[in-house]
This record gives structure tokens, C-alpha cells and sequence, in this order.
């Protein structure tokens, strides 16, 4: 995903291990963070690319712990975790605006 001022965010598996690699404000720099070891399924978007919304969009960051869905924003740093459900079963496909301007998350198999 890339941000308003067209500055990536990665979110990535290397050797089992769910990592970010984003633009922090406070370093002023590309930075990785790495996340919780039992973090699967990691996806960014950005929750709405209308210009007009340019003050108030974010990078979602959102993934699986065991069987739930959480997400973090860019606005936090990417510091706190949000709950969103509880009972998956299935992996955390994508994330992004729907047609009616809401964000949503698609579950379903996921491929490598």
C-alpha cells in the first residue's frame, strides 16, 4: 500500500515471522517493525483513497492472532492492536474499501 504521499508500507513473512516495513514520522524513515510471533496473514490498504479524504485516511494494517482479526492504523504508529472479531476459521485474504466506501476484510484460502 502506498500512503497519501505516495510513501510504501509492506507487510511481509520471513522465516515465520510477520514484519512491516513503513514510513515512521517520528524517525523521519523507512522503518521495519517486527510484529507478535503468532501474527499470520498480514495485509495493509489504505482505507480510502479520495483525495477529499486525504486528512483523514490511514494505512490499515490488519492480520490474524490464533483465531481472531485485529488491525492497527498508521495514525497510532502502528502501536495499538484493535480487535475486530473472534472465530475465524478461515485466513485473511485482503483487505480493502468496498463499494458502498466501507473497509472490509475477505477471508477465504490463502495462496503463498
Amino acid at each position: 500500500a502506498f500512503d497519501q504521499n505516495m510513501r510504501p508500507t509492506i507487510a511481509f513473512v520471513e522465516s515465520n515471522q510477520a514484519k512491516l516495513w513503513w514510513y515512521d514520522t517520528v524517525a523521519a524513515a523507512q522503518v521495519f517493525t517486527t510484529l507478535a510471533v503468532d501474527v499470520v496473514n498480514p495485509r495493509v490498504t489504505l482505507d480510502d483513497k479520495r483525495t477529499r479524504q486525504s486528512g483523514n485516511s490511514d494505512i490499515i494494517l490488519g492480520y490474524l492472532r490464533g483465531s481472531s482479526l485485529y488491525f492497527r492504523m498508521q495514525r497510532d504508529r502502528y502501536l495499538v492492536e484493535y480487535l475486530l472479531a473472534t472465530g475465524q476459521t478461515r485466513g485473511l485474504r485482503k483487505i480493502s474499501m468496498n463499494h458502498v466506501l466501507r473497509l472490509q476484510f475477505e477471508f477465504g484460502p490463502v495462496l503463498a
